[in-house]
């Protein structure tokens, strides 16, 4: 390769790859390459290209190399790839003011724009399909063409890659939506008549910078990202008011944690009392009750169970005249019995049937 210059396929989509005012090749994949090239003194030949040229061109081999290219079977079948990726993205939906698009149903009547031969186009047009969702189709040779067509009204959304959307979308007025799709790692796409030791040595730059922070592939990439334009003011206020609210919800679930918890531990402190105090009437050797206001047992020990042949169960919520018919009574001893009759005819006991307290 240092007797002939490495023909490299550049088409515009910054920041990871375009040519620059110079016409040198620039961007995230650009940058990285020229790396690489001049450390194994590889001439570089950039040629500029639109998406689909692009890909003939490397297809007839016209072009050695073409960075930005996502890895799929139909793509493996007409160039080659190296093994270890470049860079990871994915794809998002990018819409002007007015449209409101969250999920791909809300596609549905819109103009949404798509780069011809894209990986969008491929994916957006498949799923759409799948779910019978009519969508108008704009092809664009490249994103930033998308974008414009947006802006100026001509479309109502772009399929773009995360990098290209977070580059441009602000400074066009475009805004991006939840609609995230299809995840991708990025390769240097080869023409079939590349010889194969180019490409592993990209893999080794690639492999052995990626385990280095130090090393110019980190470098170019905090370069590229301190570089992006900066949000709009109005974008700085919402992210800061975003945070405010996600504080705020934040603080209003710990302090509803807090509460339940306390009132988790009353109700375990109140069974708790509870149980402790049925332990200690229940010990005692005399018939203790309580009563409602309208006369009706609330509790009872279990000498008054006994009294009654019934368990508590049975005796709460009912009233005297259900147990105290020598009717009803089961079979008592006459000394039992003798005491119920002295008891319906004292007047302790007509004052204790008012009571609402402990008989």
């Amino acid at each position: 390769m240092a007797d002939e210059p490495l023909r490299v396929g550049v088409y515009h989509n910054p920041p990871k790859l375009f040519l620059n005012d110079q016409r040198h090749l620039d961007g995230i994949l650009g940058d990285l390459l020229l790396a690489i090239a001049e450390r194994e003194a590889w001439q570089v030949e950039p040629v500029a290209c639109e998406w689909q040229r692009c890909l003939a061109l490397l297809e007839r081999g016209d072009i050695d190399l073409l960075p930005d290219v996502a890895w799929s079977e139909a793509r493996a079948e007409r160039f080659r790839f190296h093994s270890e990726p470049a860079l990871h993205s994915w794809s998002q939906i990018y819409q002007r003011e007015g449209v409101s698009i969250e999920a791909v149903v809300d596609l549905a009547e819109q103009r949404v724009t798509v780069v011809d031969g894209s990986i969008q186009q491929d994916h957006l047009l498949a799923l759409t399909q799948r779910f019978d969702i009519p969508v108008d189709w704009i092809n664009v040779p490249d994103f930033e063409e998308g974008f414009t067509k947006v802006a100026s009204g001509e479309a109502d959304a772009a399929a773009a890659n995360r990098h290209f959307g977070e580059w441009r979308a602000s400074e066009v007025g475009l805004v991006d939506t939840p609609l995230m799709f299809q995840p991708v790692q990025l390769y240097f796409a080869a023409s079939p008549s590349l010889p194969q030791t180019v490409l592993e040595r990209l893999d080794d730059y690639l492999t052995r910078w990626k385990a280095d922070t130090g090393s110019p592939y980190f470098a170019t990439l905090q370069a590229w990202q301190a570089g992006a334009p900066s949000p709009p003011e109005t974008h700085k206020w919402l992210r800061w008011g975003v945070a405010a609210l996600v504080v705020s919800l934040v603080v209003a679930l710990l302090v509803n944690l807090v509460l339940k918890r306390r009132v988790a531990r009353q109700r375990v402190r109140l069974a708790t009392n509870e149980a402790m105090l049925g332990t200690i009437l229940d010990s005692v050797d005399a018939y203790i009750y309580i009563k409602s206001p309208d006369l009706t047992y609330q509790y009872v020990n279990h000498r008054i169970c006994e009294l009654f042949d019934r368990p508590a169960e049975a005796v709460i919520g009912q009233r005297d005249e259900v147990f105290l018919t020598l009717r009803r009574l089961p079979r008592l001893s006459r000394s039992t019995t003798a005491c119920w009759r002295r008891v319906k005819k004292s007047p302790w006991k007509r004052a204790m049937s008012s009571s609402t307290t402990t008989g």
